[in-house]
């Protein structure tokens, strides 16, 4: 399973964790002198992070992408033209956050018309049971936080959306 978290900030995932075969950690705000730092760190442990879009087409061709995920995302939209276009036809994407966060919902995660283009589902009967697992996982193991990293945010909601075939 490939899989991109976007948005990763000072949160990347490792696929060991996740049991899957490749695991890419996005970050659009490449200017961010945190971002630059921790990538230097995270080559010491083996985590694959990027900072630039063209460092994730390197790594997946389009429609190589089984599971595109966020924890918090907040100020863009999560699916557009270029995540549509990774995403392999009957792929998932998974958004994990607080129900404060309007990128969740349907009208801000999916950029134009692409909302058309996905079902909705439930992550917890999600017809991949691995997709389920991760979820499940996010959810218990992973924190989320405030974009300024001043408070920490309880993920007690998580979207689950399937492109179509």
């Amino acid at each position: 399973m490939n899989v991109l978290n976007i948005a990763a900030g000072f949160l990347p995932l490792d696929k060991s964790d996740f049991g899957v075969d490749r695991l890419v950690n996005y970050d659009p705000l490449p200017w961010s002198k945190n971002t630059v730092n921790l990538i230097g760190h995270l080559a010491i442990i083996d985590v694959n992070y990027v900072s630039r879009r063209a460092g994730v087409d390197s790594i997946f061709a389009n429609g190589s992408v089984d599971l595109v995920m966020s924890i918090s995302p907040y100020g863009f939209a999560l699916v557009d033209d270029w995540v549509h276009g990774k995403l392999k036809p009957g792929g998932y994407v998974l958004a994990f956050g607080n129900e404060r966060n309007k990128w969740l919902q349907d009208t801000h995660m999916f950029a134009g018309t692409l909302q058309q283009q996905y079902r909705v589902v439930s992550w917890n009967g999600a017809s991949e049971p691995q997709i389920s697992d991760i979820a499940r996982k996010v959810k218990r193991d992973y924190p989320s936080s405030t974009t300024d990293l001043q408070h920490d945010t309880t993920i007690n909601e998580i979207v689950c959306a399937i492109r179509k075939p």
